[in-house]
């Protein structure tokens, strides 16, 4: 696509593998989740807490995404994507979407856990 960034690009890759992982493991009312980039406060929000790129609930289905998150690699990229689908179904609570996407999400028979870098940013080994 024209004007757009390669990591605007990476942004939709990841987004998408994401949620087609999430739709394949049996829940297609997640199908139609779609992403904004640039959401005020969700950009307030990174200001805040470094940790902090993306937010859901705040607007119906729609993951709130701040700028920066364009310069994650796809492994912390597909874990917060997965994170955020977890908060959907799994509640508001960090470990709740954590441990929805453990229980929820599967890939080739087996459970896609999420884990924590150094700089407590959620990621996953895909």
């Amino acid at each position: 696509m024209q004007g757009r960034s390669k990591s605007y690009e990476k942004l939709i890759g990841t987004f998408q593998a994401a949620r087609d992982l999430v739709v394949g493991s049996g829940f297609p009312q997640l199908g139609g989740i779609t992403f904004q980039v640039g959401c005020p406060a969700v950009e307030q929000y990174h200001r805040e807490s470094p940790r902090g790129y993306m937010h859901v609930l705040h607007v119906p289905n729609v993951i709130c995404v701040a700028a920066a998150a364009e310069d994650l690699g796809r492994q912390t990229l597909l874990g917060l994507w997965l994170h955020e689908f977890g908060h959907v179904l799994g509640g508001p609570e960090q470990w709740d979407a954590d441990e929805w996407v453990f229980r929820n999400i599967k890939l080739e028979g087996h459970p896609v856990p999420i884990r924590y870098d150094e700089r407590d940013l959620q990621f996953v080994e895909l």
